[in-house]
């Protein structure tokens, strides 16, 4: 069950049938999962996991102590906010404007800023919450659009109001349009990640085959060199003689 609160906060809370002594002595006979614990400032406070519409109720405390009997009701319920919307929609020649609270408890209060036969359909959800829907006859939709419904619960501090829409759109009072906004940023940053990694790919395309062949050098091995050397001096004495 989506945001289940607690309009009592269980303090010293035992079931009808359950009796507690001042003297440190307890016997737990709770049933259907609650537990019963006594705390170091010396209360027992009842534990109910889970807690669902089937633990909606009143619950006593009593307690038996030398000097008497102290019996305490408390009523637990469960608040649950809606999730808010307006809308036009064409029924035959007719244009209604509609608004709607979902799955809230209690069911939440709808109002208009306009004068009209308004009716109101309240469903019951298969998890327990109420959703109220509230439809006003209007004569033109731009007379729908100038409009606009009020929304009460006890879990809001004051009043929301919503512009009638044009379309059917959630104008949900919750996380909605968080989610919407980190779903489009995570789309954002892959659709980056994934252009990044095509750059780089064919980055290193480009500078693969922009590289030169490299020349490959036989080694030859240098020839042995013979060097003539005239002797000059014969040669001059030769000369000489002839």
């Amino acid at each position: 069950m989506d945001m289940l609160f607690l309009h009592v906060v269980i303090v010293v809370l035992v079931s009808v049938a359950l009796a507690v002594e001042r003297e440190r002595h307890s016997k737990n006979d709770c049933n259907d999962h609650k537990v019963l614990r006594n705390s170091t400032e010396g209360r027992s406070i009842l534990h109910i996991p889970n807690f669902s519409y089937n633990d909606v109720g009143n619950y006593s405390c009593d307690t038996a102590y030398h000097g008497g009997f102290i019996s305490r009701l408390n009523y637990v319920s469960i608040i649950a906010p809606p999730e808010i919307s307006s809308w036009v929609e064409q029924s035959g020649d007719m244009t209604v404007a509609k608004c709607r609270a979902e799955r809230a408890s209690p069911p939440a209060n709808i109002s208009w800023t306009f004068t009209g036969n308004v009716t109101m359909e309240t469903v019951l959800d298969s998890d327990g919450n109420i959703t109220v829907t509230s439809s006003v006859v209007v004569n033109t939709a731009e007379e729908a659009l100038n409009m606009s419904c009020i929304i009460t619960h006890p879990y809001w501090d004051k009043p929301q109001v919503i512009v009638t829409n044009s379309s059917r759109s959630q104008a949900s009072s919750q996380s909605r349009p968080a989610v919407y906004a980190t779903v489009s940023v995570m789309l954002f940053c892959l659709v980056l990640l994934v252009l990044g990694m095509i750059k780089l790919k064919n980055s290193r395309r480009n500078q693969k085959s922009s590289k030169s062949p490299v020349d490959y050098v036989e080694e030859v091995e240098p020839y042995a060199s013979y060097v003539q050397r005239v002797n000059s001096i014969y040669n001059s004495s030769r000369d000489l003689f002839v």
